[in-house]
């Protein structure tokens, strides 16, 4: 599996931006055996459908990529702009 991210940071007035430029994800090689029971019906399906679930993979990974770069940017906002410093807070 591989994943790409382009991401830009951004100081929009005192506020850090981040944003997702670019996201995607390749599942190269997928595998999946069932045991048990009815499994050799199963299996049958799940082999006829390998790629689609692959793409599907890849999809959900892409998208829930996208969903923590949000809210990182959420929490980038929320930080202070400016942080006081006094005098006692200077000394050592």
């Amino acid at each position: 599996m591989e994943v790409e991210l382009k991401l830009g940071l951004e100081n929009q007035e005192g506020s850090l931006d981040l944003k997702l430029k670019d996201c995607g994800s390749s599942v190269k090689d997928i595998s999946i055996k069932l045991d048990g029971g009815a499994s050799w019906l199963y299996q049958g399906i799940i082999d006829a459908f390998e790629e689609n679930i692959g793409s599907t993979v890849e999809n959900a990974i892409t998208k829930k990529l996208g969903n923590g770069i949000s809210r990182l940017d959420s929490y980038l906002k929320s930080l202070p702009k400016e942080v006081p410093v006094d005098d006692h807070s200077s000394e050592k």
